[in-house]
């Protein structure tokens, strides 16, 4: 794990190099934070100026969520000029989607990251209603896109393969296999 992210350091790794060939985001949207390792990775690679939004459930199955303890660490992620807006709360619900909405004002997301409810209905619930959030030109990215022999509930290996042939995408994926991996969708 790098940075307290629950990722493996390897796939994050090749995952960093692709970003650095991509203009900073300006506006990152994470759909599950748990302990916030890939939140303080989005401030590392997002603009100076960048809004980061988070969204995470508390007691989720897959990270658990962060705890209000948590906040002043989490927002201590956010290097100077960037505004971190941390979101409890179910992101399959209408209104989380309207608080998303309300602070993106307009704006549309360069990068968003899924990585919470990790049930075949979950992530594609996830991905139906961000996703239009999603600038053209921008990103988004899914966790866990390898099947998951050992936890069998994540699904998220079989939306992968039911989007990927419809999309310009690439894999970020260790070579000894097992779990995790990192999917990219270019909108």
């Amino acid at each position: 794990m790098l940075w307290g992210a629950l990722q493996k350091r390897e796939e994050l790794e090749m995952f960093a190099g692709f970003l650095q060939q991509r203009k900073p985001a300006k506006v990152v949207v994470e759909i599950g934070t748990a302990r916030g390792g890939t939140l303080w990775f989005w401030c590392q690679f997002a603009a100076h100026d960048a809004l980061i939004i988070s969204v995470d459930l508390p007691g989720g199955d897959f990270g658990g969520g962060y705890t209000v303890e948590d906040v002043p660490r989490l927002l201590g992620h956010a290097r100077a000029g960037q505004d971190i807006q941390l979101l409890a709360g179910n992101s399959h619900s209408q209104k989380m989607l309207e608080k998303v909405e309300e602070l993106l004002d307009g704006l549309k997301v360069d990068l968003l990251f899924i990585d919470g409810d990790h049930s075949y209905e979950g992530v594609k619930k996830d991905w139906e209603m961000y996703s239009p959030l999603v600038k053209k030109g921008g990103i988004v990215v899914f966790h866990d896109i390898v099947e998951h022999t050992n936890i069998p509930e994540c699904q998220v290996d079989a939306l992968w393969r039911e989007l990927k042939p419809a999309y310009d995408y690439k894999e970020f994926c260790a070579p000894d296999g097992g779990w995790a991996g990192i999917g990219v969708i270019h909108a």
